[in-house]
Formats: C-alpha cells, sequence, structure tokens
C-alpha cells in the first residue's frame, strides 16, 4: 500500500510564549503544500521489519527515523507484523516543509489500512502528538490556525489558498529548530504578541490577499543574519512578481504566492536559483 505525504507551509509565524517546561508556544498557519515524498508499506517477507530508502538502501540504523518510530508508536497499542517500509524522499530536511512530521503522520494512516488497526481519532491523534507537535497537522490535513506548540487546531476554509501558485526555494542551508528557537532568547514565562484580530478575521473569512500584509517569521531576521541567501531568495520572489513571500518555519525554505501561475513557473528557472532546491505548483 502506497501514500504520498504532502509538505506543508507556515503561513507567518509568531512566537508568544516559553513556557515553564521549556517549550515555546506559537501561533501561526499551517497550509498544506502539494509537494510530495512516497511512502510504501506492506507486510515483511523477511521476518524482520526494513526501512529502504530509495537514493540510500536499507538504512540499519533506523530508530531515529519519524516514519520507523511512528511503526514502534504504534505498537504500543496494537499488534503489527513486521513491516516491509519503502521511502523516497523528495521534501527537503531541515527546510522548515514538516517533510519528517508528514512522513510520521501519514505512516500511522497507511499502517491502519494495512492492517487493519480500527484506531479512533483519539488514538492516532495522540500518537501523532507523541512524533512531533505539527504531526497532528498531517492528519487532516487543510489550512489550520495552529496555537501551543502547533498542536492545537482551527479549520481555516479550504478556499483560503485556492487558485495560488507557489514556488519554494531551499539554498543549501541547513538550521537547526532547537538553535533557532533558542536565538530567540525568551525567558521562562515570557510572553510576546501573536495575531491579531484584523488577522484572525481575514484568515477566518479566507482573505489571503488582506491577511499577508500582516504576517511575518518571528524566526527569519536572525536567520537572514546569518544566511543573507534567504534574503537574497526574498526579493527575487517579489521581483519575479510574487504577492508575498516569506521563510517557512525555522527556515531554510523560502517560499512565494503568486496570482499568475506563469509568473511563478518563470519565478521557478530563475538562474540565480540553479545551485537551490526548487519547487512550483498550484493549489
Amino acid at each position: 500500500m502506497i501514500c504520498f505525504p504532502n509538505a506543508k507551509l507556515n503561513l507567518g509565524l509568531f512566537v508568544t510564549a516559553r513556557r515553564s517546561d521549556g517549550y515555546h508556544c506559537l501561533e501561526t498557519v499551517f497550509a498544506p503544500l502539494p509537494l510530495c515524498d512516497v511512502l510504501e508499506v506492506e507486510p515483511s517477507l523477511t521476518g524482520r521489519d526494513s526501512l529502504y530508502i530509495v537514493g540510500q538502501g536499507e538504512v540499519v540504523s533506523n530508530h531515529d527515523n519519524l516514519v520507523v518510530r511512528a511503526l514502534e508508536a504504534l505498537r504500543l497499542i496494537r499488534d503489527i507484523p513486521p513491516t516491509s517500509i519503502a521511502l523516497e524522499k523528495h521534501i527537503p530536511s531541515m527546510a522548515g516543509l514538516g517533510g519528517g512530521s508528514a512522513d510520521a503522520a501519514f505512516m500511522l494512516h497507511l499502517l491502519n489500512d494495512r492492517f487493519s488497526l480500527d484506531l479512533s481519532s483519539q488514538e492516532m491523534e495522540q500518537t501523532a502528538l507523541s512524533l512531533g507537535a505539527d504531526c497532528p497537522f498531517f492528519l487532516y490535513n487543510r489550512p489550520a490556525i495552529a496555537r501551543g506548540i502547533g498542536e492545537e487546531l482551527e479549520p481555516l476554509p479550504i478556499s483560503l489558498l485556492r487558485g495560488v501558485a507557489v514556488v519554494v526555494v531551499r539554498p543549501p542551508v541547513d538550521i537547526s529548530t532547537p538553535e533557532a528557537y533558542a536565538s530567540l532568547g525568551f525567558s521562562i514565562g515570557e510572553t510576546r504578541s501573536g495575531m491579531t484580530p484584523e488577522l484572525l478575521s481575514a484568515l477566518r473569512g479566507g482573505n489571503l490577499q488582506k491577511a499577508v500584509s500582516q504576517l511575518s517569521n518571528a524566526f527569519e531576521e536572525q536567520a537572514i543574519a546569518q544566511y543573507p541567501e534567504i534574503s537574497l531568495i526574498k526579493e527575487e520572489l517579489y521581483q519575479s512578481g510574487a504577492f508575498f513571500a516569506l521563510m517557512s518555519g525555522s527556515g531554510s525554505a523560502v517560499y512565494g504566492l503568486y496570482s499568475d501561475a506563469q509568473l511563478a513557473r518563470q519565478a521557478a528557472v530563475n538562474p540565480l536559483f540553479s545551485d537551490f532546491f526548487c519547487w512550483q505548483g498550484c493549489y
């Protein structure tokens, strides 16, 4: 059985507090992005679990991989036979696009369907959250405001991005999410402002053009200070006709949103992006 885990974009990201347990609270919009990995699961013919990653071969030490962790997490509540897993990666890692979390969440769906586990929604959500704060989003995979550490989801109109073209550019820069949070300098218990009532109203009404004027990313300024190419990418996307451009998550991927798909296609072949990962698609 096969599925296609998709990436996500952060339409804005506000870090609002640091909790007593050290975790940070945020407000963001998660939006599904039709850039997909390929994930396949079948009963093992060898009597043992295996993970094969296209381009890498079989991964011997695989317990850090989120699809394997998803399998192990479900085995705590269900009997699952030895499983053969094949994963073909297209979503770049350490990009702020949620590729690992997407693979984990889709793995839960895949195992549930392939082995008829009859998991409840609550079991799926709890298991997903144990794998990562943004994993529950991928279970439902529709635009949503995320709060808390990313697990509190408020669905938004599916039409929010309808007709919008997108270009995603990731420079060859790896940004550690824990280090990105640390760079914000939050003290325990400190709070900062999040989404305004005007922004929330625009998002809930599906008015993307109004919303983007109030969107920002708390991680972007520090990322640009360390990696100026992120700013260069944003400038090029705007110059090519994007009505909005921003870094996604903790980076390093930057996306541009376009009303005209032809402009997006032209932007994606910009010679300045030739050494970068670059993807273009439409909602």
